[in-house]
């Protein structure tokens, strides 16, 4: 069998039968596992009557909500496939998905992941098609190129535009992190800096949701916090592994990484976000620095501490509110902060990176 496809579901009745749908028409020798985290809808249901319908389905169902990165876990030990698919119920595969997949991977002699492009839809329309960082970078790379990537935010954390070969995973003992969220942030760029062959992709073969309903895009304490124990997670597994741990640059990847995950987080929530809100992410954030250790050096001198700080100061002076910085930084220190945020080199930053402000 080629593929395992994993699609972790926990109260998805409104877009799981065309998660499902779309899968049952995949040309390629493959099977589908649906892992039910204790659903409380009719998602469980739904799931069953595929399982019924198509013999390659396969339903694991749990009595107490584990979380994704636990679920996703839990396919896995039930994978039987040459390789790992892993898909979130909102979004859908595209119907050449597999077969260009089995194309990749025999063309270049079974590769350890393939990193493919997507699109992404909000609201039913598609937001943007060609993902750049990917597009215009195929081609064949090792650990150390992915560790690059990653380090310049080229690579999208999540798990569903990859597909790892299982014999690659289970001898490195790979596991998606358990009990926090931002779960894919947490082990991503370890994961990518272990392989010796990896392909990336121009094809678009998935098809993402925005979901401005999920958790996401929530304000929520924990989400927050979950940030940076994402990011502590992650710093472990490079610290504790003695081929990487001394890689250079590891540091400023891992901060990097933490900053860019706070700026899509506070982007993302910021328009739906109240004012009672918006103090609650600040509020969590100052206390996080603190607990987390970040040095209050790379707030200043690196570009995307620079523009978190920027996208929170201008939300913040929008609304007529007291600036975040001020009680962190002091007064000096934030407004060589703000003015360094307003310079022309910070403006050229931003637009290379995608992100308005």
């Amino acid at each position: 069998m080629k593929f395992s496809l994993i699609v972790p579901v926990h109260n998805k009745e409104g877009c799981l039968e065309r998660c499902l749908a779309s899968l049952s028409k995949l040309n390629s020798s493959y099977e589908v596992i649906i892992v039910d985290d204790a659903s409380t809808d009719q998602s469980n249901k739904i799931a069953g009557e595929y399982v019924k319908k198509y013999k390659y389905y396969k339903l694991v169902e749990l009595k107490s909500n584990k979380g994704a990165g636990a679920v996703r876990n839990i396919g896995v030990k039930h994978a039987k496939g040459d390789y790992l698919v892993f898909i979130d119920s909102d979004d859908w595969y595209q119907p050449n998905a597999l077969t260009s997949l089995e194309n990749i991977i025999d063309i270049n002699n079974n590769p350890e992941l393939i990193i493919h492009s997507y699109n992404c839809y909000a609201n039913n329309k598609l937001l943007y098609g060609p993902q750049k960082q990917i597009e215009n970078n195929p081609g064949l790379y090792n650990g150390k190129d992915l560790f690059n990537f990653s380090s310049q935010g080229l690579i999208n954390p999540a798990p569903w535009n990859k597909v790892y070969k299982t014999e690659f995973w289970r001898d490195n003992n790979f596991s998606f992190a358990e009990g926090i969220n931002h779960e894919d942030v947490a082990v991503a760029a370890y994961f990518m800096s272990k392989v010796t062959t990896a392909i990336i992709s121009e094809q678009r073969l998935y098809n993402y949701v925005m979901n401005t309903d999920s958790g996401t895009y929530q304000v929520d304490r924990e989400r927050i916090i979950s940030i940076f124990r994402a990011n502590k997670h992650l710093r472990m597994l490079f610290y504790n592994d003695d081929a990487l741990s001394d890689i250079q640059g590891l540091d400023l990847m891992l901060n990097r990484t933490l900053f860019r995950s706070l700026a899509f987080s506070f982007k993302s929530k910021r328009e739906y976000c109240d004012d009672a809100n918006l103090r609650i992410w600040t509020d969590v954030f100052t206390a996080a620095l603190d607990e987390y250790a970040v040095p209050k050096r790379f707030l200043v001198a690196y570009k995307p501490a620079r523009l978190f700080i920027a996208l929170l100061d201008a939300e913040l002076r929008n609304r007529e509110m007291n600036h975040l910085v001020m009680p962190v930084f002091g007064k000096n220190m934030t407004a060589a902060i703000v003015k360094l945020c307003k310079s022309k080199i910070f403006y050229k930053v931003i637009k290379r990176v995608g992100l308005n402000y």
